[in-house]
């Protein structure tokens, strides 16, 4: 799958961050730390990457805390959002939650030696925003595009999107579940994703 070895590098870029990751510390300069240190961890410990429960166990405990799930739902619903009742946006920023579970699952175990190469932040004009772009390099493949997108929940950075070769995660979603919705309403969509993200651990485990 082409997004694997990206969103390993966003795994990367969040993990060991619970002590770190606020506001008043240069976002670019967190990813670049983080991301030596997860590299080291994997290196260290190569059985890790077929260990999914170990896995999911590590995502939920490092990286979730560091990623603002109900807001990347909101955006991936677009208007959708707006007419959903408060238990169908719990609901599915649960299964997004799960089914991301289960993809950077298996970003972890595609990790083979890939290395990160920083380019050029931007941020907004109000500094609630940055784009961190990177290229994700190994020998003998083109290097890949990639831009993390965080803005900043009241004293922390946050993760929210993904753009990989110019192609945002968020917008891939956004266009993917709107299709779907067009033939089903949200209660299917969420029925759905729960269905996926099942299948797609119990493949993985």
């Amino acid at each position: 799958m082409k997004m694997l070895l990206p969103i390993c590098a966003l795994l990367m870029s969040t993990a060991w961050s619970t002590a770190v990751w606020s506001a008043d510390k240069d976002p670019e300069q967190l990813i670049h730390d983080i991301t030596e240190r997860v590299i080291k961890r994997l290196e260290a410990e190569p059985k890790l990457r077929n260990d999914s429960p170990g896995l999911i166990a590590l995502i939920q405990k490092e990286v979730f805390p560091h990623v603002d799930f109900p807001y990347t739902a909101r955006m991936i619903l677009g208007r959708s959002w707006s007419d959903a009742s408060e238990p169908q946006r719990t609901k599915f920023t649960k299964e997004m939650q799960k089914l991301l579970a289960c993809t950077y699952t298996t970003a972890f175990g595609a990790y083979e030696g890939q290395k990160v190469d920083y380019q050029q932040t931007s941020w907004t004009e109000d500094r609630q925003e940055v784009e961190i772009r990177s290229r994700i390099t190994q020998d003998a493949k083109p290097p890949i595009p990639v831009s993390y997108r965080l803005h900043k929940a009241e004293s922390d950075w946050k993760l929210y999107d993904l753009v990989v070769e110019g192609v945002s995660l968020v917008a891939n979603y956004r266009s993917t579940f709107r299709q779907q919705l067009q033939g089903q309403d949200l209660d299917g969509l969420i029925k759905d994703l729960a269905a996926r993200s099942g299948q797609d651990c119990k493949t993985k485990g």
